[in-house]
């Protein structure tokens, strides 16, 4: 993906609009299509189809204003999926719009979500700008903590997949099974996903921290917590990034 594609990604996107605008309009003045329920459903579907447009353009002029902070790869999967549901958006509008002109459309037919009806691909879209500061910020852990761990940390490429068989907390005990020392493997950060296993490992590293001296001993509990703490981070942080502006 390069960053000129997304300017051609706009341009496909406004041939989309004004082909689905052009087709209403032209059935709407047709002198065969002048009932007022055909008249209101089309005007609906005009108003849908500029909304979701709109949002569309909104996402792609993000990714354009941030592409050099997000990893690329990310992005074209992230271009891929809405791609995906932009043509089954279209395709169904359009279809629609034949039914109407031909009278057999049937109302409420649509089984998935609009863009503008689902929060997902916002959250996605927010999560390819996080870094090791919003980690660090949403987990609020004293400095103390973040000098020790600091030079026990292996970061692994994100993009290979053997590489996850590391995201894991190492402990280092003596003789005794007591917590000496530990080493902390976590991904790159470049989406949502990387970034809750990130939340995940540093969470246990805080707490075998505060148990540095005692004997290590491996509780469920612990991982529960972690998986808590995952989705308080969605909740807590990440939910709020998707009401603010572009």
């Amino acid at each position: 993906m390069k960053k000129r594609e997304l300017q051609e990604i706009k341009r496909e996107n406004r041939k989309s609009f004004f082909w689905i605008q052009k087709k209403g309009f032209s059935i709407y003045l047709s002198e065969n299509n002048k009932s007022e329920e055909i008249s209101t459903t089309i005007k609906t579907i005009l108003k849908e189809y500029l909304e979701v447009t709109t949002e569309e353009e909104r996402m792609i002029q993000f990714l354009d204003t941030h592409y050099e902070e997000m990893d690329e790869e990310e992005v074209s999967i992230f271009l891929k999926d809405l791609s995906c549901l932009k043509k089954e958006t279209l395709t169904y509008y359009d279809s629609l719009l034949d039914q109407i002109k031909e009278g057999t459309a049937k109302p409420n037919t649509r089984d998935f979500k609009l863009l503008t009806e689902r929060d997902d691909f916002k959250i996605r879209l927010k999560g390819l700008l996080l870094t090791m500061e919003d980690i660090v910020s949403y987990l609020g852990y004293p400095e103390d903590f973040w000098n020790y761990i600091a030079s026990r940390i292996s970061i692994r490429d994100s993009h290979i997949e053997e590489h996850k068989f590391f995201y894991l907390v190492n402990v280092k005990c003596d003789s005794q099974n007591h917590i000496i020392d530990m080493h902390v493997g976590v991904p790159a950060i470049i989406n949502l996903e990387t970034a809750l296993v990130n939340i995940h490992e540093f969470k246990h590293a805080y707490d075998l921290y505060r148990r540095i001296g005692e004997v290590f001993e491996e509780e469920e509990q612990y991982e529960e917590d972690a998986r808590e703490e995952e989705k308080v981070f969605v909740k807590e942080y990440i939910h709020p990034l998707v009401n603010l502006d572009y």
